[in-house]
């Protein structure tokens, strides 16, 4: 019986815009749930009301729920490329309250915050990817309630159209808490030259994953975010199929 549950709000009705994920996750045998097919579930919606009921069902379905971990995910862009749920869990429990949130090499939506991440002692320059993405995040399931409550009553203080992530960025600022996945060892994003640091690696039993050469870390997901290129590639990669057509992605088409 699976402590972890892996949540994804699809927002449209053709399974193929979000196939990558949902098979990548069959394959590997993630506990991965789709909260629904219409539009009023996206994160990221402009409208206030969309997106407070967008965070209102996720809150409802995790209040229903008993496993102790969540994985919050994107799902148009998203391919998941190994499942370890007890290297999950301990990448959570090395935050203090249990949150993790994947990281990316641009700052979206720019903004006075991008100055505090480059300042952060943390990485002092030896992170590219350092910015939060609120496209994929993980955690104890009550701490990750918290965060989705926050984040619905800080959107009135978003301005520059960010949405989630501007949110992010004003937690960071604020010592919210959450642990940055700067190192990739859960989410990996692959906007910008990613793919230049990203490479696939076989292993004796000739499974193949993604590995980051900078790290030498094995991330679980692959975050295609702003239409980073080569999710074909890396799906035929992952899983040996053809990259489904669809109108979501028609630049993959």
């Amino acid at each position: 019986m699976s402590n972890v549950v892996v949540v994804s709000s699809a927002h449209t009705a053709d399974e193929r815009a979000y196939e990558c994920f949902r098979m990548s996750c069959r394959d590997l045998e993630i506990p991965l749930h789709i909260l629904g097919t219409d539009l009023s579930l996206s994160y990221y919606s402009n409208d206030p009301r969309l997106f407070n009921e967008s965070v209102g069902r996720t809150l409802q379905f995790l209040q229903q729920r008993t496993e102790e971990y969540v994985v919050s995910s994107d799902a148009f862009d998203v391919i998941a490329s190994r499942w370890s749920e007890v290297e999950l869990i301990t990448a959570i429990e090395k935050s203090e309250i249990g949150l993790l949130v994947s990281c990316e090499a641009n700052c979206f939506p720019d903004g006075s915050w991008k100055a505090v991440y480059d300042a952060d002692a943390l990485w002092t320059g030896a992170s590219y990817w350092r910015y939060a993405n609120a496209g994929q995040m993980c955690g104890r399931r009550e701490s990750m309630i918290a965060l989705l409550e926050v984040i619905r009553d800080y959107m009135p203080k978003a301005t520059c159209g960010g949405q989630a992530n501007e949110v992010l960025h004003l937690l960071y600022m604020e010592h919210y808490g959450f642990r940055l996945d700067w190192r990739c060892e859960i989410f990996q994003s692959m906007y910008t030259n990613a793919q230049t640091l990203v490479a696939p690696h076989r292993d004796s039993e000739g499974k193949v994953s993604a590995y980051n050469t900078k790290f030498s870390t094995y991330p679980m997901f692959l975050h295609f975010n702003g239409r980073a290129p080569e999710m074909p590639r890396w799906y035929r990669h992952l899983t040996d199929r053809t990259y489904p057509r669809n109108s979501m992605r028609p630049e993959y088409a």
